[in-house]
């Protein structure tokens, strides 16, 4: 597992393309809500866009 993340880190750290978007590749619903799906110049931008919904629909119905 620490291999994985060392090179994901350098993944992410080495990544020097100027024409880089990030969104999910299908729509998707967080919760009950709809996910906000727009093309992202960060990976992180994308993250937080992806919690805030998460945060907003509220905790998850459990049976």
């Amino acid at each position: 597992m620490e291999e994985y993340t060392m090179q994901l880190a350098e993944l992410h750290q080495n990544n020097t393309s100027t024409n880089v978007k990030y969104r999910f590749s299908i729509d998707a619903l967080v919760g009950a809500s709809q996910m906000d799906n727009r093309w992202r110049d960060t990976w992180e931008e994308l993250l937080a866009s992806t919690l805030k919904t998460r945060t907003a629909s509220g905790p998850p119905d459990l049976p």
